[in-house]
């Protein structure tokens, strides 16, 4: 990992992740949301309607749709405060 990034796992093994990077020259912070593709294979990488419509809704309705939470541990919630206080 560089110094200028941080990147963090779901401990419950799904695969789901974030990635921040700093970029101090321009006052940027990029956030990735990264995702293993084993949920997107499951279909042959497509889709279900349900799941499709259930989006739709959540946009209709003026909500947000939540695609995945991450669990993170007591140490890499140190490692995240660390991260941040370096910006």
């Amino acid at each position: 990992m560089k110094k200028n990034e941080y990147v963090t796992f779901c401990k419950c093994g799904c695969g789901e992740g974030v990635v921040l990077k700093a970029d101090n020259t321009d006052n940027e912070l990029s956030l990735q949301l990264v995702s293993d593709n084993f949920y997107l294979m499951q279909n042959q990488g497509k889709m279900s309607l349900k799941e499709k419509l259930k989006r739709i809704w959540f946009i209709i309705r003026g909500k947000e749709y939540c695609y995945f939470d991450i669990l993170i541990d007591e140490d890499e919630l140190q490692e995240f405060k660390k991260f941040i206080a370096r910006l």
